[in-house]
């Protein structure tokens, strides 16, 4: 798969994409909010992984953003904040997104990763 990560802490950054990229997916990464906007929009991509607080615009701002632009790409959420508010103000946007809190496992973060790309699966901008 091709997955867009949109992380601005460098560490978390690293190992999200080092794991992905050791899992045989091609992995983009970037750290503000505005960078991972010009990506989602411009690059297609199986999956997007998206902080929720971040640099520049959010990560419920992107997700808006890039549903208003057509892009249907499945999103995951991996951010600290973890209450029900939250939780709903990123779900609200689009039905193939899904939250992990950075403190689950990798193994749940994969898990919901591959759950949200089969709701999209064979790939497509309708999903």
């Amino acid at each position: 798969m091709k997955i867009l990560v949109v992380e601005d802490d460098a560490d978390t950054l690293t190992y999200v994409a080092r794991g992905l990229g050791q899992l045989g997916h091609t992995v983009d990464k970037v750290e503000s909010g505005g960078e991972g906007l010009h990506m989602a929009t411009n690059s297609p991509y199986d999956v997007i992984v998206l902080d929720r607080m971040l640099p520049e615009l959010d990560g419920v701002t992107i997700l808006k953003s890039i549903r208003v632009a057509g892009v249907k790409t499945p999103v995951l959420f991996l951010t600290a904040l973890d209450g029900v508010n939250e939780r709903v103000a990123a779900l609200t946007p689009a039905p193939t997104t899904t939250w992990s809190s950075r403190s689950r496992s990798p193994n749940w973060r994969r898990a919901c990763m591959r759950s949200a790309a089969a709701r999209c699966w064979p790939r497509s901008n309708r999903c």
